[in-house]
């Protein structure tokens, strides 16, 4: 519970500090998200709530761009002959983007990424968890008149975690806030 917490006040902090600056200029643009994850792989848990912050920078003249993105998702709970375990992961990641050209208020684009997952599990008073390498890629629509300072969007991610063994595939869909232009 103490590391949601921890992770909770960061992403708020993180927001905090950098929406003043990121509404005041044409780029970057800085995001909040609250959604849902959920580990792909039979037999786990159906996935839980997850939040995070980000920052997106788009080159002037091009529908290309950079960022980074952390979050933390709790993954689910299931019983164990050990007790309750709870699965979680705190990825953080750059990102590229590629924003497709619209004259409309909604923007499509796509983005891949690449980090360090620290993905745990919890089983009664036992904690574990391990920082592995991963990537992701998916896309999301931005909601919004060119003009305003805040725009709301949706973002959908596939997850590969280089964990112990095989991979974990994980999904994640998320609401966005956009501060900035």
């Amino acid at each position: 519970m103490r590391r949601s917490t921890l992770a909770a006040l960061s992403a708020l902090a993180l927001v905090a500090f950098l929406a003043p600056a990121a509404a005041a200029t044409q780029h970057p643009v800085v995001f909040s998200q609250i959604g849902w994850g959920k580990i792909m792989e039979s037999g786990s848990p159906g996935g839980s709530i997850g939040f995070g912050v980000g920052l997106a920078y788009q080159f002037p003249t091009s529908n290309w761009g950079i960022g980074a993105e952390g979050s933390y998702m709790n993954l689910g709970s299931q019983d164990t002959p050990s007790g309750e375990a709870s699965w979680s992961t705190m990825p953080i990641t750059g990102q590229v983007y590629h924003w497709f050209p619209t004259t409309g208020t909604t923007h499509a684009y796509l983005d891949a990424g690449m980090g360090f997952y620290n993905t745990g599990v919890e089983i009664g008073s036992t904690d574990d968890s391990n920082t592995d390498f991963g990537f992701n890629f998916g896309g999301g629509l931005k909601f919004g008149n060119p003009a305003s300072s805040v725009k709301f969007g949706l973002d959908s991610k596939l997850h590969f975690i280089s964990t112990e063994g095989e991979s974990t595939n994980m999904l994640s869909i998320f609401g966005r806030i956009f501060f900035g232009s």
